[in-house]
């Protein structure tokens, strides 16, 4: 009998696996925990089937489920995260709890800004505590129960946030200032869809400390040739990262090197923040003009220091001026950059020579003021 049950066992194609396993449950001391298992592993081999899962996807499920362990501390718990982001949580809690709107749920679904005792505004109220421009926001809220009828004597809570992590968008001190009238503690972060977080403002409030994980670069727009310390040029990120490995990657955006570090204590570099976009590209007398020619002209004239081109226009007509810091300039210096930017642009453009350092430091190559 043992050796007819151990044939019936062998598996012959994938459709065998899913008996093989639940039959080896069958033996578990609790019968609650061979319901949860077998439960799991019929749904769990019915979404590999489905999905028609790869080995390189499986591969990489696996490492995305272990490193959630390795990032798991004693106050931070990777594991619950990633299951209230996949709503888990938020299941299993209405589950067990509610009833209908019979009982209680657990803060899980409270909010992680919500805290007791928070400040009472009356029905019809306004929770600005300050002079604030632009159109209001109007909350109107109802508490129903489990009939659809309403809850007297209901309370909505819409003013208990304390602090906020920003980003997306500048956040300049006028704006934090607001922010912080309204008794929001809030700090901004540079990031992107694709490396994450780049950069992130502490307690210092003074530049923005760049993540320890990424190499951070400022480049010359348009170029990969990295800029002075200081100088205004093109975000460029690198992450080693074995699921996705980022080299070099241009954000498009503008920023500077700070110097020293911060006074919180974290020893990395630190950025100025997000100070306007990189990509300047444009067009003139409908030629497209890219950074990357203005940097191949000086290229081609070393003892040139900051270029930029502005581009306007007269006569109902686009006109481009190439400023240029030279110091003492040698004769004809202007006339042989105008004929290497005609050769280089294919559009013919006047050459101002100005003084070093009188060009903004704003990472500006190709400013449009038409």
């Amino acid at each position: 009998e043992a050796r007819e049950l151990a044939l019936s066992m062998l598996i012959h194609n994938q459709n065998d696996i899913t008996d093989a396993v639940l039959h080896e449950l069958e033996g578990a001391q609790s019968a609650r925990f061979q319901e949860i298992m077998s439960c799991a592993v019929r749904h769990l081999h019915s979404f590999v089937r489905e999905s028609n899962l790869t080995e390189l996807e499986f591969q990489q499920a696996c490492a995305v489920i272990a490193k959630l362990g390795q990032a798991t501390n004693e106050s931070h718990n990777e594991v619950v995260l990633a299951a209230g982001s996949l709503g888990v949580s938020a299941l299993v809690c209405l589950l067990n709890n509610g009833a209908q709107g019979q009982t209680d749920t657990t803060a899980n679904l409270l909010g992680p800004f919500w805290r007791p005792g928070a400040p009472f505004t009356e029905n019809g109220g306004s929770i600005v505590r300050s002079k604030s421009p632009g159109d209001p926001l109007l909350v109107s809220a109802r508490v129903l129960d489990s009939k659809g009828d309403p809850v007297a004597e209901a309370k909505v809570d819409v003013s208990c946030i304390k602090k906020a992590a920003v980003s997306g968008a500048a956040f300049p001190p006028s704006l934090q200032a607001e922010i912080k009238s309204r008794g929001v503690d809030a700090y901004q972060s540079y990031a992107t869809a694709d490396l994450g977080v780049v950069a992130y403002e502490t307690e210092a409030r003074k530049g923005m400390v760049c993540n320890e994980g990424l190499i951070v670069e400022i480049v010359r727009p348009g170029t990969n040739d990295p800029v002075q310390d200081g100088e205004v040029g093109e975000v460029v990120v690198t992450r080693l990262n074995e699921e996705y490995p980022l080299l070099r990657f241009g954000t498009g955006d503008l920023s500077k090197f700070l110097p020293g570090t911060s006074p919180c204590g974290r020893t990395n570099r630190m950025l100025a923040g997000w100070m306007g976009r990189a990509d300047q590209r444009t067009k003139v007398k409908g030629m497209f003009v890219d950074p990357a020619q203005i940097n191949a002209v000086k290229q081609r004239h070393p003892e040139l220091g900051r270029l930029r081109l502005v581009v306007t226009r007269a006569n109902e007509q686009d006109v481009m001026t190439l400023k240029a810091e030279a110091q003492g300039a040698a004769k004809g210096l202007s006339d042989k950059v105008a004929e290497t930017l005609a050769a280089i642009l294919k559009l013919k453009g006047a050459v101002e020579l100005v003084k070093p350092g009188s060009l903004p430091n704003d990472g500006k190559v190709i400013s449009d003021e038409r």
